[in-house]
């Protein structure tokens, strides 16, 4: 393979147009060429003569929009937002620096890329994010220089940099499982709503009979003399008046979720109002052997409720702590009066449940996993009535274990 060397001008050359078709060899060897300012006469064997060892390459600049950072470096750092950057190169020979092509290339695989003779500088403007190698050489008089290599890391806009992209991901995981818990809600609450309009239709059509039965049964009980008539009627009473109760839960149900519930606050004897409803659960709780305590702070407790819809709230809160407690056992509802409120506790030592559900049981429908087992169960609708009584009456509502 033959190689061949460039000399455009200077090296004795006065100029660098020649004439076509004027050029000879002498019978010496030498070369002779016409140009507009007379002939060039040179013996190549002369030229070969003084070659010169390849000169090695030197990164002498690196700028970063107008600013220079330090060229000693072989990594260099261009911030997010700058318009690019330019670097200079030298083979620190200055004898005709101008016959000197120097050439880059960002892929080992990829062609040599040239800057014009004489031009020592190349800038590259926008470029993307991301690491670059690059590899510099110059060619003089036909030799290349070694190759020299430095690294250039151009850092990524925050909107772009891997701590964004992590971000951004995460608000898409949160948007889908947003999404996704959007519609099991909705599905949730549809369910619920079917569930509601079911048992409403059923109600209205159980209330009606079932007011009826009530009547006669209140005339039939006192013209029953023998105790076990009484007794099976009491039974009877109180099943119907349970039942008459469910009803009127559901019913109480809808009218909040309708926005038709209004409560009508006057001053009541707290402790005065639970000893009545204990006084109605007293026949069930002596069958049981089930003790039921009344104890306050003060003999008497005056607040401000709807006595009517309160009353609904403490008889589902005893009904359910005398259905899980065992028989013998003992169920105390405590009174607090505080500085400024009130704080009703019922407490048994019945069945409990799991820590994780008392989160859960003043949701609608829900019913517990550990009374199962005992064969007493409920609609799940008495406790999401009270905790919606409650709030209505601006207090709260939860459950625990001691």
């Amino acid at each position: 393979m033959k190689t061949f060397e460039s000399f455009l001008q200077g090296n004795g050359l006065e100029a660098n147009q020649y004439i076509q078709d004027a050029a000879v060899t002498l019978k010496d060897g030498r070369l002779a060429f016409g140009t507009d300012k007379g002939a060039v006469v040179f013996d190549p064997d002369l030229l070969k003569m003084g070659h010169k060892d390849k000169a090695p390459v030197y990164l002498v600049r690196f700028m970063v929009d107008d600013k220079a950072l330090d060229f000693r470096e072989n990594k260099f750092n261009v911030p997010a937002g700058s318009n690019g950057f330019t670097f200079e190169l030298s083979t620190l020979d200055y004898n005709h620096p101008e016959h000197v092509t120097y050439q880059y290339r960002m892929d080992k695989d990829s062609l040599w890329n040239s800057a014009i003779e004489g031009n020592n500088s190349f800038t590259f403007n926008k470029m993307r994010p991301g690491a670059y190698t690059i590899e510099v050489r110059a060619l003089i008089n036909g030799q290349y220089s070694a190759v020299k290599t430095f690294e250039i890391y151009v850092e990524a806009p925050w909107y772009a940099s891997t701590m964004a992209k992590v971000f951004y991901l995460l608000i898409c995981v949160c948007i889908v499982l947003g999404f996704y818990r959007y519609k099991q809600r909705r599905l949730q609450i549809d369910y619920e709503e079917q569930k509601m309009k079911f048992l409403i239709n059923a109600t209205h059509d159980i209330r009606s009979p079932l007011t009826l039965i009530m009547g006669p049964l209140t005339k039939l009980k006192s013209l029953v003399t023998d105790d076990e008539g009484k007794r099976y009627i009491n039974i009877i009473e109180r099943n119907a008046e349970r039942m008459l109760m469910l009803v009127n839960q559901i019913l109480d149900v809808r009218k909040i979720d309708m926005k038709q519930m209004q409560i009508h606050c006057a001053s009541t004897d707290m402790v005065q109002l639970c000893k009545g409803i204990v006084s109605l659960y007293q026949y069930h709780a002596i069958e049981r052997n089930i003790s039921l305590i009344v104890h306050s702070n003060n003999p008497q407790v005056e607040v401000w409720v709807d006595r009517v819809n309160f009353e609904k709230v403490v008889s589902n809160l005893l009904s359910n702590a005398v259905k899980y407690t065992f028989d013998g056992g003992e169920v105390v509802i405590d009174i607090e009066q505080q500085e400024k409120n009130v704080v009703i506790s019922i407490e048994d030592n019945g069945v409990g449940m799991e820590d994780s559900e008392y989160s859960l049981i003043f949701d609608r429908f829900y019913q517990g996993t550990n009374s199962r087992g005992y064969h007493v169960g409920g609609t799940g609708i008495g406790l999401n009535l009270c905790k919606q009584l409650v709030e209505m009456h601006h207090g709260t509502i939860k459950a625990g274990s001691s």
